[in-house]
């Protein structure tokens, strides 16, 4: 290969690159009669062009997320972010704790059961929230008056899992 031809790296466009390989072998006397329009020269020629593109894409990608400013995967954002001390989390939904107090109208029942997946709703400034219960909670009573449990909730859609035979 001669030494006098160059090939401009700043180009990184798949036609551009093809351009430049294809001037730097016209360069070279070795290849002087050869048709690099030809069926066989054109394909190897695309194949380096394309090669060369897609590594130039990878580096520079790989090149983006290895900083802060610029990384677009989640992963490696977050792996970007321990580094300076911080730990990020995933979203999480809203949760509340209420307290939950009734009368039962069943004089003879011992237990009460909310079941997982209850709804409540709550309505703060004319805006209406959802919750939904996360857990089977039984509440055993003695007194006939009012029931009191205390409830973790969240703001939820209980999702359905449906499975194919």
């Amino acid at each position: 290969m001669p030494s006098k031809a160059a090939i401009s790296l700043t180009n990184l466009d798949f036609d551009d690159i093809r351009t430049a390989i294809k001037t730097y072998f016209e360069a070279d006397a070795t290849f002087k009669d050869y048709n690099f329009e030809g069926a066989g020269l054109a394909v190897l020629l695309d194949i380096l062009a394309y090669n060369t593109h897609y590594s130039a894409f990878t580096a520079n990608m790989m090149a983006n997320e290895m900083f802060l400013e610029s990384a677009q995967v989640r992963k490696n954002l977050v792996a970007l972010a321990k580094q300076l001390g911080y730990r990020p989390s995933s979203r999480t939904a809203p949760s509340a704790t209420i307290t939950v107090a009734f009368t039962p109208t069943d004089t003879t029942a011992t237990s009460v059961t909310i079941s997982k997946g209850t709804k409540f709703t709550s309505t703060v400034d004319g805006t209406t929230y959802n919750f939904i219960n996360q857990l089977l909670h039984q509440i055993v009573h003695k007194q006939l008056i009012h029931l009191l449990k205390i409830i973790p909730i969240r703001v939820q859609v209980i999702q359905t899992i449906f499975y194919k035979k």
